[in-house]
């Protein structure tokens, strides 16, 4: 028994070990930045395409149906290209 505890402390105090934990973390961290990074696109698609269907649908001006669906100033042009595309 002794043995066994004795090796496990060796591994966890090697080198590689600790790469290999470093490398795990960074993955994960990796892993959740970029589905945060795809949630926030798929908000802000899904916000562009409001915008849109107010344009479209309730007739209601740009700037306003920006401003109820708390899009910057700075997505107009998308808004815009989006309606071309419509």
């Amino acid at each position: 028994m002794q043995q066994a505890i004795n090796k496990y402390y060796e591994i966890i105090a090697s080198d590689k070990f600790h790469e290999i934990n470093r490398l795990r973390a960074k993955a994960l961290h990796d892993e959740a930045s970029a589905l945060a990074d795809a949630e926030r696109k798929g908000e802000r698609k899904g916000k562009i395409e409001g915008v849109v269907n107010m344009v479209t649908e309730l007739k209601i001006s740009i700037e306003d149906a920006m401003r109820v669906m708390r899009l910057p100033e700075k997505e107009k042009k998308h808004v815009i290209a989006a309606l071309n595309q419509t």
